[in-house]
């Protein structure tokens, strides 16, 4: 098969390779299990990624790993999944602003604002949150063992965090039937897994209420003041849509009021801590 641009070879190549040792053949050996058989100079190639396996060769290699065809293609859905939430780690703010100057494609600039949104909620200070004993410390005073402990409190964290983001967005990403190749959809999927979490909003009954809760009270206290009123240079609330009618903006507040209240209850009726 001629050489494809979009084709992982290296995971291709590898996979072949430790498929190979893990059956505890030699190339020649391996290269028998094929009909036809495969020589030990094509098996020499593939391993070492100088030329790449038809159709039907990729067929019996997909058996024989237990990679479907379009991952020995692409690679792993879970290890392309955990590429990207590397490099999301890695993307920095200023990179990020850097990059916009370049002339690129609206599904590249997409694809770069995600992971920046999910570096910026790593670096957030309220995303991993410090040991006890260390809040209120000056860290310009700390002394080294003290750096270290706080340094691997963070690495574990970020490295529990890591791990549980990759599972969750695997199950989506299973879950939509989605490609390993989709890189832009896998990073949409990764960040709204991270900005769910930061918000609370795990995919249990615990996160929907939090999400539902939430929602009504960034209703009536951001959307709905936002829209009505203006808060004038003595820090106080003027009230300015003059075309909204006050009465309907009372009945409306009270409606989610008690929705609100009704909220409340079922963390109550399902055994929920709030």
């Amino acid at each position: 098969m001629e050489r494809d641009n979009s084709i992982n070879v290296s995971f291709l190549s590898n996979t072949i390779l430790q498929t190979r040792k893990n059956l505890g053949k030699t190339q020649e050996e391996f290269g028998n299990l094929f009909h036809p058989k495969a020589n030990k100079g094509n098996i020499s190639k593939w391993e070492k990624g100088k030329s790449i396996p038809s159709d039907e060769r990729l067929d019996e290699i997909s058996k024989l790993s237990g990679y479907s065809k379009e991952e020995l293609l692409n690679g792993s859905l879970k290890d392309k999944i955990q590429s990207l939430i590397s490099f999301a780690l890695s993307y920095s703010a200023d990179k990020y602003n850097s990059d916009l100057k370049k002339e690129m494609s609206y599904e590249d600039k997409s694809f770069l604002r995600a992971a920046s949104e999910i570096n910026s909620l790593f670096l957030n200070d309220s995303f991993v949150r410090y040991p006890k004993g260390f809040r209120v410390k000056d860290f310009n005073n700390l002394t080294q063992k003290e750096n270290e402990v706080l340094s691997n409190y963070f690495s574990q964290n970020i490295e529990e965090a890591e791990k549980y983001y990759l599972k969750l967005s695997l199950e989506r990403a299973k879950g939509a039937g989605v490609s390993p190749k989709d890189r832009n959809i896998l990073m949409f999927i990764i960040r709204d897994v991270v900005e769910n979490h930061f918000a609370e909003y795990t995919p249990d009954n615990k996160g929907l209420l939090n999400l539902v809760r939430n929602s009504i009270e960034d209703i009536y206290a951001d959307k709905i003041y936002k829209l009505i009123y203006v808060v004038n240079r003595e820090h106080r609330s003027v009230r300015v849509a003059k075309n909204i009618n006050p009465s309907l903006e009372k009945q409306i507040n009270n409606i989610l009021y008690d929705t609100e209240k009704k909220i409340d209850k079922l963390y109550k009726e399902f055994n929920i801590k709030d």
